[in-house]
């Protein structure tokens, strides 16, 4: 693994996450590898990972924000792979960046 081959990609709401690979939309098999999270302030957030197209089964991640508070989050040597994609379900969270591969 490259570091310059990390991708952001940032989520205002909930979803799927997508990125442009050599200027296909490319959505499927994704490792995350760091991420930045933003509350919004209302009160205590989390931002809950599913390996899936949407948020049903059992989270792979969750992560707790306190509120009013930015968190930036690297996972540890090759961080976490979904084999089917990242789906991002957000509590109480402005914006989430993933670095993802």
């Amino acid at each position: 693994m490259v570091r310059s081959d990390l991708r952001p990609v940032t989520r205002t709401t909930d979803g799927r996450v997508t990125y442009t690979d050599g200027g296909t939309d490319y959505v499927g098999r994704t490792r995350l590898q760091g991420m930045i999270l933003a509350n919004d302030g209302v009160g205590a957030g989390s931002v809950a990972f599913y390996d899936n197209t949407s948020a049903t089964g059992t989270a792979l991640l969750t992560i707790d924000v306190p509120q009013g508070d930015v968190m930036n989050i690297g996972l540890p040597d090759a961080g976490v792979v979904f084999g089917t994609g990242i789906y991002v379900d957000l509590t109480n969270i402005s914006r989430v960046t993933l670095f993802v591969q």
